[in-house]
C-alpha cells in the first residue's frame, strides 16, 4: 500500500469518526431500572459498534425482565406504559448500531464470529442431541471420569469454561457452559491424528455441560453432544477462533454448536441426532 493509499483510507476513516460524532447514537440513560449504555470508541469502529451494541441488548433484556416481573404482579400498574415506551426505545437503538456493525462486516471488518455468538437465537440447534449430565455419562462409559453423590465428572479435553446460552423464555437469563473433547490422551494434541486407535478410549465427541446448578431444585446438569470431530485439528478449525473472539458472548453455544456442525459435516462425520 502506497503512503497516498494509507492517507486516503485514515482521512475515510477520521470522516467517518466526525460523522458518527455529529450524529452519533442516543445512548440509554442510566438509572435504577436500567444500566444504561453510551458508544465509546475503541481500537476499532467494528470494535466501537459491537460492545455498544452489547451494551444496548443488556438493556434491552433488562427492560424484557422488568416487564415480565410486572406482567406476574397482576394488579394495575402506572408504568406499564412507560415500559414499553422504553423498550421500543431501547429496539431502535439496537437496529441503529446493529445496521453500524453489519455495514464494518460487509467492507470486510471484524469478525463474523463474534456477531453470530452475541446475536444468535438460544434455540438448540437441530444437529444437537440433549442429555442431563448422569443420562450422558450411563449411555457410554468413556464419557465420565468419576461418580460423585450427586453428580458426575465428565472427562476431555477443555476447549473453555465460558460459553453462553440465553434461556429461550426468559432471555435475561445467561447460563455459562463449558465444551470439551472426547480424545484419547494418548493422541490429543496430534494435531493430524485421530483421538482412538487400536485399544483407545476416546469416542471423538464434542459436548458442552452446563455449570453447576445452585439448587437441587433447579434439576440436573444439561449436556449438549455437539457433534464428533476426528482430529484436534478439525477441533481447532471449529472452536479456536471463536474461543479467543466470541466466547463470552450471550448465545455463544449455539455458535460453537454450529460450527462443529459445519466442520463435521465437510468431514462426513454428521450424523442426526435420534
Amino acid at each position: 500500500m502506497t503512503d497516498g493509499e494509507a492517507l486516503e483510507r485514515e482521512f475515510e476513516r477520521g470522516r467517518r469518526v466526525g460523522h458518527l460524532e455529529q450524529t452519533g447514537f442516543s445512548g440509554i440513560p442510566r438509572s435504577h431500572l436500567l444500566p444504561g449504555a453510551r458508544f465509546r470508541f475503541r481500537r476499532s469502529l467494528f470494535d466501537s459498534f459491537l460492545d455498544y451494541e452489547r451494551e444496548v441488548l443488556e438493556n434491552l433484556r433488562q427492560a424484557q425482565r422488568l416487564r415480565w416481573l410486572r406482567s406476574r404482579d397482576r394488579s394495575p400498574s402506572d408504568h406499564a406504559e412507560d415500559l414499553q415506551r422504553i423498550e421500543a426505545e431501547i429496539r431502535s437503538e439496537l437496529w441503529k448500531v446493529r445496521e453500524a456493525v453489519d455495514a464494518e462486516r460487509e467492507e470486510g471488518r471484524g469478525r463474523a464470529c463474534a456477531v453470530e455468538a452475541l446475536r444468535a437465537s438460544p434455540q438448540m440447534p437441530t444437529t444437537v442431541a440433549e442429555y442431563s449430565a448422569a443420562e450422558f455419562a450411563r449411555e457410554d462409559e468413556r464419557r465420565k471420569v468419576r461418580w460423585h453423590e450427586d453428580w458426575v465428572d465428565l472427562s476431555g479435553a477443555d476447549f473453555g469454561h465460558d460459553w453462553g446460552l440465553e434461556n429461550p423464555f426468559r432471555r435475561w437469563e445467561v447460563s455459562r457452559w463449558r465444551i470439551s473433547w472426547l480424545c484419547d490422551d494418548r493422541f490429543s494434541w496430534n494435531p493430524g491424528e485421530a483421538p482412538h486407535g487400536e485399544g483407545g478410549s476416546g469416542t471423538a465427541e464434542v459436548y458442552s455441560v452446563e455449570g453447576p446448578r445452585r439448587h437441587p431444585a433447579d434439576g440436573e446438569q444439561r449436556v449438549w453432544l455437539l457433534g464428533v470431530l476426528r482430529t484436534r485439528q478439525a477441533v481447532g478449525e471449529a472452536l479456536e477462533e471463536l474461543t479467543r473472539h466470541g466466547m463470552r458472548e450471550r448465545n455463544s453455544l449455539v455458535a460453537a454448536a454450529n460450527a462443529v456442525a459445519r466442520v463435521s459435516r465437510k468431514e462426513g462425520w454428521l450424523v442426526p441426532p435420534d
